[in-house]
């Protein structure tokens, strides 16, 4: 059941990310441990050009899991951070990544 909410919640915090940029993430992605990893490598790279998610830490080893957004990465963090987070960079970011994320949504 908790593995359900985690991605849920991680599901919601991707589709939030892109609404950002006015883009719509496609309802039938599978949120799995691959989708995790990319999105973290979103939002890293987002970080790069703006301060919004400089609280969000780094996994301790290893890439982001589904289990480790939806812990690290709770929704009261991911709403402050996505309040102040420059829509470029987040326009950059799933320019870069949209394709493989998509992919890895459809277990590709």
């Amino acid at each position: 059941m908790d593995d359900i909410i985690d991605r849920n919640n991680v599901k919601k915090m991707i589709r939030d990310f892109y609404k950002l940029a006015g883009i719509s993430l496609p309802s039938s992605i599978t949120i799995n441990n691959e989708v995790a990893r990319i999105f973290f490598k979103m939002i890293q790279e987002t970080k790069k050009c703006s301060n919004a998610f400089v609280l969000v830490p780094q996994p301790p080893s290893g890439p982001a899991t589904v289990k480790w957004l939806a812990y690290n990465l709770s929704r009261t963090i991911f709403q402050s951070a996505s309040s102040q987070v420059s829509i470029t960079c987040v326009k950059v970011a799933i320019s870069n990544w949209n394709t493989k994320l998509r992919f890895a949504g459809m277990g590709l």
